[in-house]
């Protein structure tokens, strides 16, 4: 009988023996062993081509959100869909890796984009501030589901030597529509043109999504031609703690969501609509911790997790410059705007000093561990980068320091941000065994998705808290009453005379210096954390994955045999 490898599959008939542990091959294993280097290139070209489409979209609407919430008089309470996203992604990210498991990539990501579709067209349509929320749920989910599966193909197809160059397939697209949303931005800023942005996106979606799809599916119909019967009992949808994932988004959920509506009750933190249910979700997420003490056979972070060092680290960190990112930017492109008086494209253009160095030295990165073995330095040495950039940056959260400035600090941010992202992923998926890969994804994320749900309740509270204080000591006390007006709309010229101009832009000035420090104190607590990752050797996790690799085709081998 001929061997089993991994570039023919017409070795064997399909087989009809039944799969009994949850360490047996599943769809997505056998993908990546009978895969050609036509199916990989198929699958990079795919990614390339859909993420050019979705970054240049998405990086229009990210620099235009906080105009068009200020047009819906709800600026104030924006953030709580981005919360509402978060807290949905908890529930969705572990169903949406678990299914994946399952029922292979392309079907997952076929619905996730679906979804995002419909988002962006009820976005681009939305009347009210309530249906441009609901699109932007919607499409939220989606971009959950795509968001976590795009890393988990890319990480299918590449070995840990090579899974830097993941990191460049996924974000390469972002970096080169840097240039082509400026333009989008520019034409689109003006009233309600930022509408036909949502609606060319989902055209444009549904056009790109072809090619990856097509080769996720192709490669899939080979792959089940060796594969048995699936066995449900052993998936791993029976693994996941969904009691758990269920008590998690509910519990924070009560606790987050009135942070972001706090600013709308005139009694604030006193009004029984708002510790009423803090309460309730403090009380739940104590449960929560009961269940996963003392009674789930499978918690969400598994015994297995707990031990690997490297892993759990670098999931903190990660979580962490999430919690630190949300704090430093929630607010920062409205800031830019409304202090300086420039409009979204010159704004747009400011950022640039952060992303394009991001993605730079992202890039650089991957180059590095293709010859560098041992990674822990690269992520200590970045993230002290990273922790420089945020105390340099205290200075140019100033209303007037100079623009050159503003540029510099954010450049050196993004150049630690940049490399601890990618030497953070290749640990992560490195790390642990192939067939994990999809679950300390989906764990990554979710713990992500909770930090960066706080961070973005906290901001929102205290952007609106700080500043309303701030204005109630800067502005008369017959603007007291307008305090809520400008926090909603931003429209400053309409409610207070000019000469009151530079009393709102100070106020501005110290909710943002006062959350640029709280950034910057959790930078260095990143740092700190991060001392605690163990060696990682490339080399030595690669050959544990051939090695595992090798024993899993031995294995279907004596199955075929005794069949």
């Amino acid at each position: 009988m001929g061997t089993f490898t991994n570039r023919g599959h017409d070795e064997f008939p399909a087989t009809n023996f039944h799969r009994n542990n949850g360490s047996d091959p599943n769809i997505v294993s056998k993908m990546t062993q009978i895969r050609s280097t036509v199916d990989n290139w198929t699958i990079y070209l795919g990614v390339l081509l859909l993420g050019f489409t979705l970054a240049i979209c998405s990086g229009a609407t990210y620099q235009l959100t906080w105009t068009i919430t200020s047009s819906f008089s709800s600026f104030d309470i924006g953030p709580v869909v981005d919360v509402v996203n978060g807290l949905l992604g908890i529930l969705f990210i572990p169903l949406f890796a678990a299914l994946s498991d399952v029922y292979g990539r392309g079907l997952i990501l076929t619905f996730s984009l679906i979804l995002c579709v419909i988002g962006l067209f009820v976005t681009g349509t939305a009347g009210d501030f309530g249906a441009y929320s609901a699109g932007n749920i919607i499409g939220g989910l989606g971009e959950t589901g795509r968001a976590l599966l795009f890393p988990i193909i890319l990480a299918d197809f590449l070995s840990p030597r090579n899974r830097g160059f993941g990191f460049f397939l996924n974000w390469f697209p972002s970096c080169i529509a840097l240039g082509a949303a400026l333009p989008v931005i520019q034409a689109a800023q003006e009233g309600d043109q930022w509408r036909w942005i949502y609606k060319a996106q989902g055209i444009m979606t549904i056009v790109t999504a072809i090619p990856i799809l097509f080769g996720l599916f192709r490669l899939q119909m080979k792959a089940q031609r060796f594969l048995p019967q699936f066995n449900y009992q052993a998936s791993s949808l029976r693994k996941v703690d969904w009691v758990g994932i269920v008590l998690l988004t509910a519990g924070f959920s009560c606790i987050l969501i009135p942070f972001s509506l706090v600013v709308r009750k005139e009694d604030g933190w006193s009004d029984p609509s708002i510790y009423v249910p803090i309460i309730f979700g403090a009380l739940i997420l104590i449960a929560f911790l009961v269940w996963e003490i003392k009674f789930v056979k499978h918690p969400l972070v598994s015994r297995k997790l707990l031990t690997n060092r490297a892993a759990m680290v670098m999931i903190v960190v990660r979580a962490f410059l999430s919690f630190d990112s949300t704090f430093t930017w929630t607010y920062m492109t409205s800031y830019l705007g409304l202090t300086r008086e420039i409009d979204q494209f010159h704004v747009a253009q400011i950022y640039l000093g952060f992303r394009i160095t991001w993605y730079i030295a992202g890039f650089i990165c991957a180059l590095f561990l293709k010859k560098f073995n041992h990674i822990r330095i690269i992520v200590w040495a970045s993230l002290l980068v990273n922790a420089i950039g945020m105390g340099l940056a205290l200075h140019s959260r100033h209303p007037h320091s100079a623009e050159w400035y503003v540029v510099f600090a954010e450049a050196v941010i993004g150049l630690g941000a940049g490399f601890s992202s990618c030497a953070g992923l290749v640990v992560l998926q490195s790390t642990v065994d192939f067939t994990e890969i999809a679950n300390i994804s989906a764990i990554d994320s979710l713990v992500t998705s909770v930090f960066t749900s706080i961070a973005i309740s906290i901001t929102n509270a205290l952007w609106n808290s700080t500043t309303a204080a701030s204005l109630m000591e800067r502005l008369p006390e017959q603007f007291h009453d307008k305090i809520g007006d400008l926090l909603a709309d931003n429209k400053y010229t309409d409610i207070i005379p000019e000469e009151f101009k530079e009393n709102w832009i100070a106020a501005l000035g110290d909710s943002q210096w006062l959350m640029c420090t709280i950034g910057t104190i959790l930078a260095c607590i990143c740092l700190g954390i991060s001392f605690l990752l163990p060696p990682v050797d490339l080399d030595k996790c690669q050959q544990d994955m051939f090695t595992k690799d090798l024993n899993l085709d031995n294995e279907m081998i004596e199955r075929y045999d005794t069949y």
